[in-house]
Order: C-alpha cells, then structure tokens, then sequence
C-alpha cells in the first residue's frame, strides 16, 4: 500500500508530521510506569485490523482492510515468537484495481521447520513503468503534469499488469534455530498490455479524461524494444532452492543478529521459459544493538542477477518505492541485476502497556540506494531517432532516497508503518508516503 506525493512535498511533510506527533503524544499521555509491565504481558493469541482508505489520482480511491492473527501456543510460552500466523488483505479502488491476498505462516507444523503459503491476485490498470536500465531511461515528469506545457497524460508512464500467484515455502533447520535449507516452489500467470483508457476514462467529465495517446509501454512495444514474446505475460513455475542463515533475537524488530539468504531460482524449459532460466539473490541483513531494546542500527545489501537464459523483465521486481529505495519512483529501475542497499535507525521512543496490549511507538531515518548492475541488452534499431536519446540518456549510478518512518507496535508482531522519503534526483521523481505493516527488513 502506497500513495506517492509528487504535486506537494509540503503536503508530504505535514502529514508525516501530523501522523508523528499524534503517535507520539497519544500514547505518552499514559503512564510511563507500566513499562515493566511489558515483558510480563504474555499473550496466547493476538490479532490487528488496519482498514485502508488512501487515494491516488491515477487509480481513485483504495478501500479495504486488512487483518493479522497471531498464536503464541497454550500459555503464550513462545512470545512473542508465534507459532502460527494469518495474514488477510483485501482492498480496492474506484477505478477497479485489487489486491487479495492470504498468507498462513506456520512454524511449529512440521517438526524442526517452518511452512509458508502464499496465494494472492493482483489487479494495477495503471501499473508505473520507466522503461529499463535506470538512469539510462529518461524521465520527463512534465509528460504528467496537468499545468505544464509539454504534457501529455497522466498515463505516459503506466501500463496493465494482473497477476495471480501460489507460493509454497518449506524451511528445514540444519542447525537449531540458525541454520536452515529452504525450497520454494510458485506457480505464477501475468498478463500485461497498454492501459485501457477507455475503461480509465468512465465516469470523468470529458476536461478531465486521460488522452488516448500511446504511453512509453505502448512504444516500447510497437518498437520492438519490448519484444513480442515479452509484452504479454505468460504462466510460469519457478523453483526455488537456498540457504537461510538466521540469528535475530526477536523477528518482526531485531536487536541483534543477522539474516542471510542465498538463493538460486530456475526456471524450467518445459514449465513456461523457451529456455532454462537460472537466477541467483544474495540477501545480507544486519541488526546492531546501540542502546538495549532502544535503539538499534539496521541495514540491508542485496544483489540479484539472472546467470543463465531470459527472465521475463516482468517476474523481476523493480527498484523504488515503499518497500526498496524510498522516495523514488515506484519500480524506477529494471534491470537483469540489481544492487539494493538500505541503512535506517530504529529508536523506540516509547513502550507501556495499553488496555491490556504490549505498546511501543518508534521512529528510524533512513538512507535507501540502489541501481542496476546488469542492464537489459536492448535492440533500439525499431526507435525513432528523435526517441532514442530518452533510452540512452545517461550512464547509470546510485539512485538514492532518504527520509524518516515511524512504527506503532502493538504485542511486538503487529507493526503499523509510515514511511516519508525523498528523492536525491529529480529523474527518480520528488517524494513518496508509504502507508503499510512491518519494518522493510
């Protein structure tokens, strides 16, 4: 969930303040004293709601709820480490994209090891797109923008994307409570085409219509930049084989330890791929104690590449937004590699006990980074030659976004998120307002 704020970063600003101060405030009207009590609140079972209402002027209003359960087993002997977690989202919008989505992780079901299934659908008629290979890509925020005179629509950089995915995920421990071997396997469907401006147009008064214009998407494709056997989607199955290396004290926040992961991804021939992909991601994360249960310095590298045959360009995500670079422009860069980097402060100005539930407020400033490592070889021979300096703009570098979030935690695993970050560079657009659960690493 994300609404970016590109008309006004003052706007941005104080409505992260607004949000900032009132947590704060809020809670620290209640007494200091029951801190002690926080270690001590132990819980058997444990849940949040959240709904969601948000608006984006490309898609409309969203609207939906969430809902997260927690079991923590008779006595709640393992809290605040769970046994068993539900997660449940359902939201749409006025314009008819939709997110469902139900995720059951379960850690106590199969003897020494933990179980993960993921089944969600995903509608986004307006899906951002900016073409490939980061800075190499151009992009024009005045095509967006209503006032300005080289505008064209509010479209230019969206396309249609659906999406429906299973996800199984079994971790083994090799050695107790660190060390596990993981196996996943997805079966997931895309289709992705041109926006539909004639669905996007109902209902708006004709001043207010998108142009039925062709969008960046709709070029690349027409120039053959985007093949032909790329530009529609397909199903695929991936398989899914690493290593998991595991030693945070407290998972939903750390104090101390690391979490690593080294995956290879293949893509069979015969399971929707013209050849066999192979795909690696190397995920280091890292948690130190500054001050106890206080404070707590965070960061994450990661890097992912394809080592053999085609990844379809839409079965990678993307760098930028809410839950990679903060700031930029969501899914600002594509590439077949990546590089991510994200460092942040997480301080716990608060903890008490409130009606009978664990309570802590935090903030964390961060600096999030990343770029394409391995650009997409693309055939530019289709592309006018008045177009093909906005596909060959610049050499790529480190895109790079900072801001500051805070987090309302509620019996340690329901965490409710804010995020307001900034864009360094103006080519990945100005400033973004994330709105979620959870800490991004």
């Amino acid at each position: 969930m994300f609404n970016y704020c590109k008309k006004s970063s003052v706007f941005c600003a104080q409505s992260i303040s607004l949000v900032l101060l009132s947590l704060y405030f809020s809670i620290s009207a209640f007494p200091q004293s029951l801190e002690s009590e926080v270690t001590e609140n132990k819980k058997s079972f444990t849940f949040g709601v959240l709904p969601t209402v948000l608006y984006n002027s490309d898609v409309g209003f969203q609207y939906g709820a969430l809902i997260n359960l927690f079991w923590y087993g008779d006595g709640g002997e393992r809290y605040p480490h769970f046994d068993n977690s539900f997660y449940m989202e359902f939201s749409r919008t006025t314009r008819g994209n939709q997110v469902l989505q139900a995720i059951w992780d379960a850690r106590q079901l199969i003897p020494d090891a933990r179980m993960l299934v993921d089944v969600q659908s995903v509608v986004s008629q307006a899906n951002p797109f900016y073409g490939f290979n980061g800075y190499q890509s151009l992009y024009r925020s005045a095509i967006e923008d209503l006032d300005s005179p080289t505008y064209l629509s509010e479209m230019y950089y969206r396309f249609d994307q659906r999406s429906t995915q299973l996800k199984i995920n079994l971790q083994k421990n090799i050695q107790k409570n660190t060390l596990r071997a993981m196996v996943e396997f997805a079966v997931r469907k895309v289709s992705t085409s041109a926006v539909d401006i004639t669905h996007l147009n109902e209902g708006r008064e004709e001043d207010e219509a998108y142009p039925d214009l062709p969008g960046l998407y709709q070029k690349m494709v027409d120039w053959n930049v985007i093949p032909a056997d790329l530009s529609e989607g397909g199903t695929y199955a991936l398989l899914r084989v690493g290593a998991v290396l595991d030693t945070r004290d407290v998972e939903a926040n750390p104090n101390r330890g690391v979490f690593d992961e080294a995956i290879l991804t293949v893509g069979p021939s015969f399971l929707g791929f013209d050849d066999t992909v192979l795909r690696i991601d190397l995920i280091h994360r890292h948690y130190l104690t500054l001050i106890n249960d206080r404070l707590t310095f965070a960061y994450r590298l990661k890097y992912e590449t394809t080592l053999a045959g085609v990844m379809p360009w839409y079965l990678v995500d993307g760098l930028g937004g809410g839950k990679t670079v903060r700031g930029l422009l969501y899914n600002r860069l594509r590439g077949n590699g990546l590089a991510l980097t994200n460092v942040e402060f997480r301080w716990k100005v608060l903890k008490t006990v409130l009606f009978n539930q664990n309570i802590y407020v935090a903030l964390n400033p961060f600096i999030d980074m990343g770029r394409v490592v391995d650009p997409y070889k693309l055939n530019l021979s289709g592309v006018p030659a008045a177009e093909r300096s906005t596909l060959k703009h610049s050499d790529e570098s480190w895109h790079v976004g900072y801001g500051i979030g805070a987090r309302l935690a509620i019996n340690e695993n329901f965490i409710m998120a804010i995020d307001y970050g900034i864009a360094v560079d103006a080519q990945d657009g100005a400033n973004g307002l994330y709105i979620d659960l959870n800490y991004l690493f």
